[in-house]
């Protein structure tokens, strides 16, 4: 795959803030059936590109449910679109050989962009249970991708603090950053 056109995110920031102008990018889920993909790529995204997005991201479902899906809608966008984007990865139900896998398995698909993220317990509900071997917080993935080399790495975070931080916001805050 050629990267030529695949940016790292933080250069596309970084430009923006230079030239003073903002950015504009887009989430997508991965879509649920075939036709969903097709309507996908055949009508959405080259409306949404009237827009001129500078990335889009898409997601990665609870327990890296769409995992195939989102490596392969990543792939495409950046192959068939040049469009900068961004995959995110969540810590739910995976092990770090799990993850690993998935890394490298993005690397050879010309991903240069990870969001890490921990992720929803599944089913959105309830207390979060890492996996046997794998990671309870964010940050732990962070390091994990950094040890591997190579991406550009996002996050994200609550401005309220995160509910399960009963430390408080500062402390969360001081997480995230």
């Amino acid at each position: 795959m050629n990267n030529g056109n695949i940016r790292l995110i933080k250069e596309i920031h970084d430009e923006a803030r230079l030239t003073g102008r903002p950015v504009i990018s887009f989430e997508f889920f991965p879509p649920k059936t075939p036709a969903g993909e097709e309507t996908f790529f055949n009508t959405t995204l080259p409306a949404l590109f009237a827009a001129k997005p500078d990335f889009c991201s898409v997601t990665y479902g609870a327990g890296g449910g769409t995992r195939e899906a989102t490596l392969g809608i990543v792939e495409r966008i950046q192959r068939d679109f040049s469009l900068t984007t961004m995959m995110h990865l969540t810590c739910v139900n995976a092990t770090r050989e799990e993850l690993r896998s998935v890394i490298d398995e993005a690397r050879c698909r010309g991903v240069r962009n990870l969001l890490a993220l921990r992720g929803d317990p599944p089913g959105g509900s309830g207390e979060f249970v890492p996996a046997q071997g794998g990671f309870e917080y964010s940050r732990q993935l962070v390091e994990f991708i950094r040890e591997l080399d190579g991406f550009d790495i996002g996050t994200a975070g609550f401005p309220e603090g995160h509910i399960a931080c009963k430390a408080g916001k500062q402390t969360d805050w001081g997480y995230l950053a």
